[in-house]
């Protein structure tokens, strides 16, 4: 089981977005293969703090998604609007290995955008885990 400290930390993750974000309208393939992984991060980090089970194996953010939006108000909000929008199979469908490996991915891909916006809102959900966990370590 991963500890919270041993993923990337959220100065890092974010130095990571705004770096990637040049590559927004250049190459899909990179810029989505990184903010996924950024997203990624961020939302098994929000599992590990909340104590829910994650896989150290997958790249997939589908499933922490549903773990978390049990236990963290703003994620299921984002989960149901989702749902509700038939977007949430793009998540569970995401090619991630796909992508940094083949260069005719046959499904269909969401969108820079939503990419983008999915991740920004990752990483603005694990400053607020952040600040609780830094506040209970006391620093």
């Amino acid at each position: 089981i991963p500890l919270y400290d041993e993923y990337l930390s959220l100065s890092e993750l974010e130095t990571m977005y705004n770096h990637i974000l040049i590559l927004k309208g250049v190459d899909y393939r990179i810029f989505a293969t990184v903010i996924h992984l950024i997203a990624e991060i961020a939302f098994k980090k929000m599992c590990i703090y909340h104590g829910l089970k994650i896989s150290v194996t997958s790249h997939n953010i589908s499933a922490p998604i549903i773990h978390l939006q049990k236990v963290r108000p703003n994620v299921s909000a984002l989960y149901q609007y989702l749902v509700d929008r038939n977007i949430f199979v793009y998540l569970q469908k995401f090619p991630y290995d796909d992508l940094r490996f083949n260069n005719k991915v046959r499904v269909t891909l969401p969108n820079v955008d939503f990419l983008d916006d999915l991740t920004s809102f990752a990483l603005r959900e694990l400053r607020l885990v952040e600040e609780d966990y830094r506040q209970q370590l006391g620093i």
